[in-house]
């Protein structure tokens, strides 16, 4: 005869023992490395966060942060969002077990801009308190001393360095992060103390994305306008010669005349009423 003989209760138990001791070591360990996972996530979306405020305070902030997570997930025209959309659904947003909120203690400063794009947030962009519409001292126009202008544009920060140094900005005002408008009227300051000519002598060969803006004689005059021909096109008018605007139109469908008059007054009235 076979043994038919089964599991005792006392064997039962020693496996079932076994098994708990296998689990109270396993599952705290499982734990911890869930956790671990969790908190590694946190931490590179507090990265990303951080990240996105420094490229948000440099494209189009004025120096100044985002106020909101949905603001670093607006992107700016043409462009890509600071931050990922799972980053970006609200103020608050609840990510691998941990809660992500943006706020500030201070509230929002008086000059930073409600968004990065405007546009896209139902917002018009408001004169002198955009990053390209004045509103920052790194892209502005401003008055020599002989009543001239200098288009600054040096938006990117080794461009801003380049033109601290050559205008001799005193240090104080060169983190235009701490005081936009302090350093935009430092800037101007300084750059009405000296003529056009001057600057124009002073930026030469320097990478700093400034130019003074020429006079429209200077531009006629320009050599590389000449050579581009831009300005060859002239009209008449009782007697008179003006220079023609120049139109983004291909040469292929401009007329071969240089110079031309505009019709007289009912000249084309034949054609016009044969047609109607």
């Amino acid at each position: 005869m076979g043994n038919n003989r089964g599991f005792t209760l006392i064997e039962l138990l020693i496996v079932v023992a076994i098994i708990g001791v296998i689990a109270a070591v396993a599952v705290p360990g499982l734990q911890r490395a869930r956790q671990s996972g969790n908190e590694t996530a946190a931490i590179g979306s507090l990265r990303a966060v951080t990240g996105a405020q420094s490229l948000y305070a440099a494209a189009c902030g004025n120096g100044f942060f985002s106020p909101s997570l949905t603001n670093l997930g607006t992107p700016p025209a043409g462009g890509q969002a600071f931050i990922s959309p799972d980053l970006s659904t609200g103020n608050t947003v609840f990510k691998s077990g941990y809660q992500v909120t943006l706020s500030s203690s201070t509230g929002v400063a008086p000059d930073a801009p409600p968004t990065c794009n405007g546009l896209a947030a139902g917002e018009w962009p408001k004169p002198g308190g955009d990053q390209v519409t004045g509103g920052s001292p790194r892209f502005f126009v401003y008055r020599t001393r002989d009543d001239r202008f200098i288009a600054a544009a040096p938006l990117e920060q080794k461009f801003w360095e380049n033109f601290c140094e050559a205008i001799k900005l005193d240090a104080a005002y060169r983190d235009d992060t701490k005081d936009a408008a302090a350093t935009k009227r430092a800037v101007a300051q300084r750059l009405r103390e000296k003529s056009a000519a001057e600057w124009q002598a002073i930026f030469a060969g320097k990478d700093l994305c400034c130019c003074v803006v020429a006079t429209m004689q200077e531009a006629l005059n320009d050599t590389h306008f000449k050579a581009r021909g831009l300005f060859n096109r002239s009209v008449t008018a009782d007697g008179k010669t003006v220079i023609a605007l120049p139109v983004p139109v291909a040469d292929a469908f401009r007329s071969a005349h240089t110079v031309q008059g505009y019709p007289a007054l009912g000249s084309d009235n034949k054609i016009v009423n044969k047609n109607k």
